[in-house]
């Protein structure tokens, strides 16, 4: 063996975010507003504990201060109940990456549909604790780091695979502060050119989250992951993280576009290994 190939879905759902059930374009808005005001109230402490001790006075914005904490609760109290206490269906975020993972383990290795690997190890990996902080492939690639590393190792992530023209290879994970494998990325790219699937490539952008790749990356492993839904966080309606998370609002085209990448791409790092 002179290499492995990780496929990687995590099986958790996550809890319905209110944010996105109601209102769901003024998501940044009201995340940043929150984070804003925040801090906003930190400066105000320090700034009246200061003129306090050292002038034994009230700073002269103080009214203007107090006022702008007062209007800044209109975006603060809500972010208590952003999470709801009802889970998501978790069709596509992320059951259907399991699913991608279960036909790739078909394709390549029971039945008259058979094709070995020569040159290749491949491993499916189906994770979980993804949505409170990646946890489960935080603690694979923990526990397996010195292997991931002596060997030559690719890791491929699937996460919330809805529609087809929404398909993008990720260059940066956990909002815009990983960087993901650049060479892996523009291979997946070109292997969908090679299918003749159009796919676009991008960052992940602040307050747009993370993927599990981002657990892999950050110990130096190659790893990149192809998503199905909007990058921006202002997005359009989608059942990601609310009761709408069905079945039925996932293309079949999108899951078939990435199986035949992940096909495709296992094949020829195989030949090429």
């Amino acid at each position: 063996m002179k290499q492995q190939i990780i496929v990687v879905g995590h099986h958790d759902s996550t809890y319905v975010y209110t944010f996105f059930v109601r209102l769901r374009k003024l998501f940044a808005f009201r995340v940043l507003g929150a984070y804003l005001f925040a801090f906003l109230g930190l400066f105000t402490s320090i700034l009246f504990s200061g003129y306090r001790l050292v002038d034994q006075s009230e700073p002269l914005c103080s009214d203007a201060l107090l006022i702008a904490l007062l209007v800044g609760l209109v975006f603060i109290v809500p972010i208590f109940f952003y999470i709801g206490r009802k889970g998501s269906p978790g069709a596509g975020d992320n059951m259907v990456a399991c699913a991608i993972g279960i036909k790739i383990a078909e394709f390549f290795g029971g039945g008259s549909a058979q094709r070995p690997l020569k040159r290749t190890r491949l491993i499916l990996l189906s994770t979980d604790g993804e949505e409170p902080g990646l946890l489960g492939a935080e603690a694979f690639a923990r526990e397996h780091r010195d292997e991931l590393l002596t060997v030559k190792t690719h890791v491929l992530n699937f996460d919330s695979i809805y529609r087809t023209r929404d398909l993008t290879v990720l260059t940066k994970d956990r909002n815009g502060t990983i960087r993901l494998s650049g060479s892996l990325a523009a291979d997946l790219h070109r292997t969908a050119g090679e299918l003749g699937c159009s796919i676009k490539m991008s960052p992940i952008l602040i307050f747009t989250g993370a993927t599990d790749a981002a657990r892999f990356a950050e110990i130096g492993v190659e790893a990149s992951s192809i998503v199905g839904l909007p990058i921006p966080p202002i997005r359009e309606q989608l059942g990601f993280h609310t009761p709408n998370d069905t079945v039925d609002n996932i293309e079949p085209e999108a899951v078939e576009v990435c199986l035949k990448i992940a096909q495709r791409y296992i094949l020829k790092k195989d030949r090429s290994g």
